[in-house]
């Protein structure tokens, strides 16, 4: 049984002018805008996350300083 040792092709495909592009580098690229974008997602969940949980706190320290009997007398001297 011979054994055939096939050699690494380019994978090339011509667009409109003659111009080729490379399968390989276009896989490349693609998977890494793929990763980049993944990666921008997560900063902007984390972000979001980090942004709920301070307005949770501004809420409670807002609650937390409503005190009823403030502002309804006034002192004034003269």
């Amino acid at each position: 049984m011979k054994r055939m040792l096939s050699k690494p092709v380019l994978l090339t495909q011509n667009i409109g002018g003659g111009e080729s592009m490379d399968i390989a580098a276009l896989s490349t690229s693609l998977s890494s805008a793929s990763l980049s974008q993944a990666v921008s997602i997560r900063v902007l969940s984390m972000a979001k996350g980090q942004a709920e949980q301070q307005g949770q706190s501004l809420v409670q320290m807002m609650n937390a300083s409503l005190d009823p009997n403030l502002g309804k007398n006034l002192d004034i001297r003269v």
